[in-house]
């Protein structure tokens, strides 16, 4: 789902910069000759919501890159180069990428976690969406657990049974905090 939001909203839409030699950039209809020197300006929208490549480029599709949909992820370009390529030293792919993309996942873990339910408005402007959160229900703590729980009963991965240790630690050290009126971390 990141990715999908990536796709139809970059975190840096615009980029720029000198050609540092002689290259032709080719797009599906023409091909350009760009010199040495020349300065160079892209709009990752053009390229993210391209229709030839995207069914439905506009629309919000939250699985879209999940299954055999994972191919397309080397054609959203949020970071300065594809989803699928890692900075280096000889690219100029945002080194913060991997970063962005953990504290994206992680803010939503923890929205879905501290509240049950959210309602917000949605209005498509010139320049892309605008959302307004309106209301927001928090969670209870309870379902959480049982959910966890239940997972673990199941026999779901390793890595439910991981979370499920640490987000029980962590509501014991929260628990600890509040009586204490002091916290650890």
């Amino acid at each position: 789902m990141l990715s999908q939001v990536m796709r139809i909203e970059p975190a840096v839409p615009y980029q720029y910069a000198r050609a540092r030699e002689n290259l032709v950039v080719s797009s599906h209809d023409a091909s350009f000759e760009v010199k040495k020197g020349e300065m160079l300006f892209g709009y990752q929208p053009f390229a993210t919501r391209d229709p030839r490549i995207f069914e439905d480029a506009e629309v919000f599709v939250p699985r879209r890159f999940v299954g055999e949909g994972e191919k397309m992820l080397k054609h959203v370009l949020w970071s300065n180069g594809r989803e699928t390529e890692e900075p280096s030293a000889s690219n100029k792919q945002c080194p913060g990428k991997n970063l962005v993309v953990l504290l994206c996942r992680l803010f939503l873990v923890e929205l879905f976690l501290r509240y049950d339910t959210f309602e917000f408005e949605y209005t498509q402007a010139g320049f892309g969406p605008t959302i307004t959160i309106k209301s927001l229900t928090k969670a209870s703590t309870i379902w959480v657990w049982g959910l966890l729980s239940s997972l673990w009963q199941r026999g779901f991965s390793l890595i439910f049974k991981k979370m499920y240790v640490f987000l029980t630690f962590c509501f014991f050290l929260k628990t600890c905090c509040k009586k204490n009126k002091r916290c650890f971390f």
